[in-house]
């Protein structure tokens, strides 16, 4: 059954509604506010204990009491959701999911009620606490309690709860948030809220404890732990100066894009993106003088072979992926303005001196190629791919020579790794002059996380439209 409010102003801005009273015969500004405790008596009043409500009693309610009373109590019953209207009947229907009695956060005034949902919310964390009482995460405004964040109108919702357990948690759509409800009755009962930031720089406080946010997540990765970069980020707002999920999602980018620019690996969930303050840089190599094991833990993993033989037949369909979407940063640092600074790692290039895994990495794709043949019906052409970095040497611009099921020529240069999917990769200039005058069938495939659960990616050629190809070094004549 549709609401007056349903049928005429779903949707529209409550403070910029001059609503029409279909009770009262009158036209008048909603402010869209909580009921006040003299409303919610004149509601209480109006239905008197019933569920519903005739015509004829609001009527009378309003030659009773003067000024329709009773018309307005059964208009703002029906547009705060607390009754429906049913015109064929003539009344107004209780809304059962709610308690008439208490529908506005001015009854909350218990301030243990507060720490008993802040309580709660420690206890359970906060993405089960917010699933358990149907809210979301606060953009807005956040409770700043003993150095923690906690979700504003969540709190102030399940605490109506503890208060009033007769009626029980308030849901999201119970109540309104923002400034003039919530914000105001927590800071009435004492509390402390705050707004995240915005476009303001970060302090450099709150630079050195996204760093070691980092590290700490990157040494799990490392070592094969199990971490949820949920959990670390909630746990990061409210020390942060409450800056925003978003903001800290990108500086956690921006500490990948350092790591890039000196060399480094990053952790692959954070694609690497540029235009970061250099009080980021700075703070970035600080932690890797201070914690120098951490490149020890480094070296090990990004040159681990894998532990056991891999089945490709197994595995087969598991094996490809999407390769990743190419990032076009707007505001790209050019080479006139890159900052020139000593690079003391070059992880990159020291992976593609693993002559054992680059092996171990052709041979996988060798495998796989050569099952793609056979399950598309190509069991002779499968026989006859070449592992050519094996039986003729480097130099070819290629690895392997394979075929399409036409029997046409496919030349694969494959790049092993054991990093993430988005972790970069060098190619010669010997193979990129291949690759652009055999366009049609050069291929590169990408294999990664080698040393735990191989995956692949391919490329079909070396265009912009599929990955970005920076130029590191040229070779110097005098022709």
């Amino acid at each position: 059954m549709a609401t007056i409010w349903d049928r005429y102003y779903k949707g529209m801005k409550l403070e910029q509604i001059k609503v029409i009273n279909p009770f009262a015969n009158e036209t008048y500004l909603n402010d869209g506010e909580d009921l006040s405790p003299g409303r919610e008596k004149d509601i209480e009043e109006l239905f008197d204990g019933h569920d519903t409500v005739s015509t004829e009693r609001i009527k009378k309610r309003n030659q009773d009491l003067g000024q329709n009373y009773g018309s307005y109590a059964a208009f703002r019953a029906i547009t705060h959701g607390l009754a429906e209207h049913d015109e064929k009947r003539g009344i107004i229907k209780a809304n059962k999911r709610k308690n008439l009695q208490a529908v506005s956060i001015s009854r909350l005034t218990d301030k243990t009620a507060i720490l008993k949902a802040v309580e709660e919310f420690d206890k359970l964390g906060r993405d089960p606490f917010l699933s358990k009482y149907g809210y979301g995460h606060a953009t807005d405004y956040y409770l700043f309690l003993n150095n923690k964040h906690y979700d504003s109108k969540a709190i102030v919702g399940v605490a109506y709860g503890y208060q009033h357990p007769e009626h029980g948690p308030l849901s999201y759509d119970d109540f309104s948030g923002g400034i003039s409800t919530v914000v105001k009755k927590l800071e009435k009962l004492g509390f402390q809220v705050k707004k995240p930031k915005q476009g303001k720089s970060w302090e450099e406080d709150e630079v050195n404890l996204i760093v070691e946010d980092y590290f700490s997540m990157f040494r799990k990765e490392l070592s094969d732990k199990a971490y949820n970069k949920t959990e670390y980020r909630n746990k990061l707002i409210g020390k942060l100066n409450f800056r925003t999920e978003g903001a800290i999602e990108l500086k956690h980018q921006n500490i990948s894009g350092v790591l890039t620019d000196i060399g480094l690996p990053f952790i692959d969930g954070y694609k690497p993106r540029s235009n970061y303050q250099q009080i980021l840089k700075k703070s970035v190599e600080n932690y890797l003088e201070r914690n120098d094991d951490f490149l020890n833990i480094l070296d090990i993993a990004v040159n681990k072979s894998p532990d056991k033989s891999i089945t490709i037949e197994d595995n087969f369909n598991n094996i490809l992926v999407k390769a990743p979407p190419l990032i076009n940063e707007k505001n790209e640092t050019s080479d006139k303005d890159k900052n020139f600074t000593p690079r003391k790692y070059n992880f990159s290039e020291r992976e593609a001196k693993n002559k054992v895994l680059g092996k171990k990495g052709e041979e996988f794709a060798l495998n796989w190629e050569r099952t793609r043949l056979c399950n598309e019906g190509r069991e002779d052409l499968s026989k006859q791919v070449e592992w050519v970095s094996q039986t003729q040497g480097d130099g070819a611009g290629y690895d392997i020579a394979s075929f399409e099921t036409n029997g046409n020529p496919r030349h694969i240069e494959v790049k092993t790794t054991n990093q993430g999917k988005n972790s970069r990769f060098l190619i010669s200039r010997n193979e990129v002059l291949f690759a652009n005058a055999n366009i049609e069938s050069f291929y590169i495939y990408r294999v990664f996380n080698f040393s735990k659960a191989p995956k692949m990616y391919i490329l079909n050629g070396i265009n912009s439209d599929q990955c970005r190809l920076s130029p590191t070094m040229f070779e110097v004549s005098f022709k």
